[in-house]
């Protein structure tokens, strides 16, 4: 009968044991299984924060190249209102008024020519350099959506 107590004793201390391991098995799992959604959680925010910092660039190169596309249609609106431009083109005229009021021929036909000529001969030198601008636009929001695709494909792959 004392054999028998003893094996129900270590049965039961072995059982105890078992159980008390398994326990600690699976609290260890739960805190593995919150600290792997943590990191999760952290390469989301990581990943959002990223994807919000490069929508302006992004949505700057989706811009320019609209306002290109429209150029390459015969739609110079966007380089006519250009500040730049406008701001060259207004003091070149004005430049030219002077001159021509000055020898007092501001309304003539040959003062009305030099604008013209000089309006043709400014557009046509600022075109390239507005088209070149909107070119560089275009590539940085290229390379912004390369960058997001690859920093996608991270967080994917992480996941």
């Amino acid at each position: 009968m004392a054999a028998l107590t003893a094996a129900a004793v270590v049965a039961a201390g072995s059982a105890y044991a078992a159980n008390r391991q398994g326990a600690a098995q699976k609290k260890a799992g739960r805190a593995q299984a919150s600290a792997a959604q943590q990191t999760l959680d952290q390469q989301q925010a990581l990943y959002n924060n990223a994807v919000e910092g490069a929508q302006p660039y992004a949505q700057a190169g989706t811009n320019a190249l609209g306002q290109l596309e429209a150029v390459n249609r015969g739609d110079y609106s966007g380089f006519e209102n250009a500040p730049d431009y406008l701001f060259a083109r207004d003091q070149g005229i004005q430049g030219l008024d002077r001159g021509a009021a000055a020898r007092g021929g501001l309304y003539s036909g040959g003062a009305d020519a030099d604008r013209m000529s000089f309006a043709s001969g400014l557009a046509s030198q600022n075109l390239g350099q507005y088209t070149n601008r909107l070119m560089g636009l275009t590539q940085l929001g290229s390379n912004t959506q390369q960058y997001l695709g690859q920093l996608g494909q991270n967080y994917g792959n992480q996941y």
